[in-house]
């Protein structure tokens, strides 16, 4: 899994999730929550977030913004999801 962020809100409200390295995850929100945790491995790491979000989705937040480090990721790895604006000319 690349580093990334994933933002989830519910009415006025969000939380942010950050893992700024493969085995440190950061989450801000709602409001002025703030926790830090560390992992010893990636899979560990993993297996949080995907419960977190999970509990998160359960709980009414919709996850709106995905973003993955781009230099950490393959060049044409993944489907693109929006439509290719040069293809419309």
């Amino acid at each position: 899994m690349a580093v990334g962020s994933w933002l989830f809100v519910k009415e006025l409200r969000s939380t942010w999730v950050e893992r700024p390295q493969r085995t440190s995850l950061r989450i801000a929100g709602p409001g002025a929550a703030r926790d830090r945790r560390e992992f010893a491995t990636e899979e560990e790491l993993e297996d949080f977030l995907s419960s977190l979000a999970e509990q998160l989705v359960a709980d009414g937040w919709i996850l709106w913004h995905v973003d993955h480090d781009r230099r950490r990721t393959s060049p044409g790895r993944g489907a693109r999801i929006t439509p290719d604006r040069r293809a419309e000319s």
